[in-house]
């Protein structure tokens, strides 16, 4: 710092003119504010001139001044000069070690923000099971260390940080005055067992506080999780004035916006070709990148549902209860505070708010109608003709069947059998039915294993050749013959029975010096298996 002395007559010239007693109270305010409202040069501390700083011009706070003259009174002079701190140039706690997570957990993720990293340091360093207390670092002390850090500098490469242009801001007078909903995706999700699916995230956002009061993890925007978003914004806070979205298939649906429209939420227009219109949704999806998004490559996670939880708990303890907006200049919880919407409605009364209502085409025969909620099968008693369908999109996708007496029939959804799998391998056991059995067969059609054939008998021929097969007519005419006196034969059978005759007789022999070796290894199998005798039960 500079000299104290000097500092303390700098303070003096500041209040002099107030120490004055001749002067009236509309003369003392003149000066107090004048003092309080011009910018004036500051002096400089030792460090801001170690690192070549300018003249700070600032007004005087009026605090400061008060807290000068109340020092001034009690001991003069001497009250003005500053005080030294007796641990000046140590550190009051030992974070090195909370510095250095800090930094490796930008390393692991460079678009990490200091607010995840204060909640990270603290579970770090706070469940240890320590006797003593646990300082956790503060986030001034905690960005200071991190630019004075000589691998920070990596950080900032890394991350390629670049202005966005200005844009216009928007503050909604009271809580649930005005929602905006919006979509961040797609993004793909890989799971514990290996599999990836492309998932988005539907969030709605009160434009007063600024918090999410809603926010759920589906495959796609689709009109079914838009409903689903709303509902659970509407079951927990009630119904907003205005609602605000663009002009995207899944929002700007018949049966979205006919719903909220007889709920009596107004829309507000929006242009399209405007994707930062006013900017809130906006800013949020830049905070679900980097805080959600950009962390799932270092997490496990299990299924939907459990992506579900790590949404809602992010957004929940970081975002909502720790974000800090420098525009609200609070956190969203706070500014929201717990308040819930004047216009509220029953759980019955909201979801069949959501219902669509169609026609459909039931198939005389299966029974089967499409719908816009996919395929449903109908009971045989109303399987025919064209009926009126209601579509439930949320919470169960649930579908009925109008019937003529206005009554609701639910559907279940129509499933299609799958082929049964082949039949191919027999099975063979003792007894004189068996042998009837044997006998029978012999007689049977021959049944080829799937995706085995003629095709497939070629392909096998070359890889034992090195070469294409067939090369001739005679070569096709020879491996055709042989196949429609022994065939068909089961793939792995007739790998192995290749793959010995190739061993016996060598490589490069004609293609017929392999069939008649095949030959005689099918004829050697069959008298075998005629000659073996059953054994004794």
């Amino acid at each position: 710092m500079s000299d104290p002395r000097t500092i303390a007559a700098w303070r003096y010239e500041r209040i002099a003119p107030l120490l004055d007693r001749s002067l009236s109270r509309a003369e003392r305010r003149r000066h107090l504010r004048a003092l309080t409202k011009q910018p004036i040069e500051w002096p400089l501390t030792d460090a801001e001139e170690a690192r070549g700083e300018g003249p700070k011009i600032k007004p005087v706070s009026r605090s400061s001044v008060n807290t000068w003259l109340a020092d001034y009174k009690a001991s003069g002079f001497v009250g003005l000069i500053p005080a030294v701190r007796s641990d000046r140039g140590t550190s009051r706690h030992d974070v090195d070690a909370q510095v250095d997570y800090a930094l490796a957990l930008l390393y692991e993720n460079p678009e990490r923000s200091f607010t995840q990293l204060l909640a990270y340091i603290d579970i770090e360093f706070s469940g240890r099971g320590v006797t003593d207390e646990v300082h956790i670092i503060s986030r001034s002390t905690l960005s200071r260390r991190l630019r004075e850090h000589a691998a920070y500098t990596g950080i900032l490469k890394e991350r390629g940080e670049v202005r966005d242009k200005q844009r216009g801001s928007f503050q909604a007078d009271r809580a649930h005055e005005c929602w905006q909903l919006d979509g961040k995706g797609p993004f793909t999700v890989q799971f514990t067992d290996g599999t990836e699916l492309p998932c988005c995230i539907l969030s709605i956002i009160d434009c007063y506080s600024r918090a999410v009061l809603a926010a759920t993890v589906c495959l796609s925007e689709n009109t079914a999780g838009t409903i689903l978003v709303f509902i659970q914004a509407a079951r927990k806070y009630g119904l907003a004035e205005r609602f605000q979205f663009d002009k995207g298939s899944a929002f700007n649906s018949i049966a979205f916006r006919s719903a909220i429209a007889d709920l009596g939420v107004h829309r507000n227009f929006t242009a399209t070709q405007t994707p930062e219109f006013q900017g809130l949704v906006e800013a949020y999806h830049r905070v679900l990148i980097r805080w959600f998004i950009k962390e799932l490559p270092y997490e496990e996670v299990h299924d939907l549902e459990h992506l579900q939880e790590l949404l809602t708990a992010m957004i929940e303890l970081l975002y909502n209860g720790l974000h800090y907006h420098r525009v609200i200049k609070s956190t969203p919880a706070a500014k929201l505070a717990g308040r819930i919407s004047e216009r509220r409605l029953d759980e019955e009364t909201l979801v069949r708010s959501f219902w669509i209502e169609e026609q459909g085409s039931i198939h005389p025969k299966t029974g089967e109608v499409h719908l816009s909620m996919g395929r449903y099968r109908v009971p045989a008693s109303y399987a025919r003709g064209r009926r009126v369908f209601r579509c439930y999109p949320v919470p169960d996708q649930r579908v009925t069947l109008v019937t003529p007496d206005g009554r609701e029939i639910d559907l279940e959804p129509f499933e299609v059998k799958p082929l049964p799998p082949p039949r191919y391998e027999r099975r063979t056991a003792t007894g004189q039915l068996q042998r009837l059995l044997d006998t029978y067969r012999g007689e049977t059609r021959a049944q080829s294993e799937p995706g085995f054939g003629l095709p497939e008998v070629f392909r096998e021929f070359a890889r034992l050749l090195g070469r294409s097969v067939p090369e001739s007519t005679a070569e096709a005419k020879a491996i055709s013959a042989f196949w429609r006196e022994y065939g068909p034969l089961p793939r792995t059978p007739f790998s192995d029975a290749l793959a010995r005759a190739s061993k016996a007789l060598g490589p490069g022999r004609p293609v017929q010096s392999y069939l008649d070796h095949l030959a005689r290894l099918v004829r050697a199998a069959d008298d075998t298996t005629d000659t073996q005798e059953p054994k004794e039960a």
